[in-house]
């Protein structure tokens, strides 16, 4: 049970993290599919910022306000690297 909760407690601190700094509930597409593709880009998303989150040894918070200082000025490596895996 208590391991349950554990992945159970992951899943909700992914879906807050997409709803809250993904603009996940931000969709205005009508269609399934153009649905489908927004949320499965959040998920890449967080994919990205989780991993450069981790590296860093930042929290969701830091890491995005960086991003928003800073821009395109900084490099994200997990997306590089994703990029070169496509």
């Amino acid at each position: 049970m208590r391991r349950r909760y554990r992945i159970r407690a992951q899943i909700e601190a992914v879906i807050r993290a997409c709803t809250d700094q993904l603009a996940l509930t931000g969709c205005q597409a009508r269609s399934d599919r153009a649905q489908q593709y927004h949320v499965a880009r959040c998920l890449v998303a967080f994919c990205v910022l989780e991993r450069e989150r981790h590296d860093r040894q930042l929290s969701i918070y830091q890491l995005k306000r960086q991003l928003s200082f800073k821009g395109r000025s900084l490099a994200l490596p997990a997306l590089v690297r994703l990029r070169g895996a496509a």
